[in-house]
This record gives C-alpha cells, structure tokens and sequence, in this order.
C-alpha cells in the first residue's frame, strides 16, 4: 500500500447504496476494470461482477455505521507491489471505506424540463 500513498499509484470509485441497492453498480464496475487495465494493474481471474457486490456487501455488512441500506463507500484498488518510480509488480489489492450518507440522498426528486416556446436565433 506504500505505493498507492507515496506515489497515487490507485484508483477508487465512490458508490452510494439507496435502499439496500449499489447505485449503477455495472456502470462502476466496468469503470473500475477499464482504469485499471490502462494503468496496467493485474486484477484477478476471479474479480468478476459478483465478486465485487459481495466484496462491497460484505464490508457495508461488517461496518459499524447505524444505517446499512443507505450509505456511501470508496473502493480503492491499489498496486500491492514495492518499488519508487515503477513498481516491481502490477499484482493488486483493494481497501473498501463505508460511511454514513446522513440523508445525502433527496427522494423529492426535481424534474427538469425544456422550454420550448422562445429559442436562440
């Protein structure tokens, strides 16, 4: 984990969970397996979409925080290798942080329209 500090070899996402639900979780896999391809970290066979919701239910499962269904995480997945200017391995690991959303998430939700009447010439 030295590298991710020293050097910000990592790369997170920060996932709200609204009901018991992880909020477009598809979408923050997908993200979290093309970054890290491009930094060229070598992620395991067995990291797979199931995987990362169980890693990700697991943790919000064991944290202390008061409200499970609705909570906020970062999942950080860093180089686990040594190294100073390049790294000696491209092995990863991950680091999952749970938090409290203290009502972040606004069910009223605004819709939001176009006017139409009076266009930009």
């Amino acid at each position: 984990m030295q590298r991710a500090f020293y050097y910000g070899d990592l790369l997170f996402e920060s996932i709200l969970i609204n009901n018991a639900e992880i909020r477009l979780v598809e979408r923050h896999f997908n993200r979290l397996v093309k970054s890290a391809s491009i930094l060229n970290y070598k992620l395991s066979p067995d990291f797979t979409l199931m995987e990362f919701i169980e890693q990700i239910n697991e943790s919000v499962n064991k944290s202390d925080i008061s409200d499970k269904q609705n909570c906020r995480i970062r999942y950080t997945l860093f180089r686990d290798g040594g190294g100073f200017y390049l790294p000696h391995n491209n092995e990863t690991k991950y680091l999952i942080d749970v938090f409290e959303t203290n009502n972040l998430v606004n069910n009223n939700i605004l819709k939001v329209g176009l006017y139409k009447e009076n266009y930009k010439p």
